[in-house]
């Protein structure tokens, strides 16, 4: 972690026009930036309008996701519409864990 004096001084030096900035205000003064904040709106625009959220997706890619989420709404009892209630848990009590030490390598 940098000491708080360290990082302020490397946050003021930074460039006017970073990228982070620009991609914060939504605008771009270079053609490639514009380009890409473009491209991000159009594939929002994309995803929104499609009911799965998948985009620019043939059928057989939607077909596959749709037999994965039924496998595993199979394997772990999920009702439709509960799929956010999934959980995993991990308990087994043979099941150790090794610390590791660097200066054995």
């Amino acid at each position: 972690m940098l000491p708080t004096k360290m990082a302020s001084m490397l946050f003021s030096n930074l460039p006017k026009n970073l990228c982070v900035r620009t991609f914060a205000s939504g605008t771009a003064t270079d053609p490639i930036q514009k380009l890409f904040l473009d491209k991000l709106k159009e594939y929002n625009q994309k995803a929104g309008s499609t009911k799965d959220g998948l985009v620019d997706a043939d059928e057989k890619t939607r077909k596959g996701l749709s037999d994965e989420m039924e496998r595993v709404k199979r394997n772990y009892e999920v009702k439709d519409g509960e799929e956010g209630k999934i959980t995993v848990s991990f308990n087994d009590a043979n099941f150790k864990l090794d610390s590791i030490n660097q200066n054995d390598w």
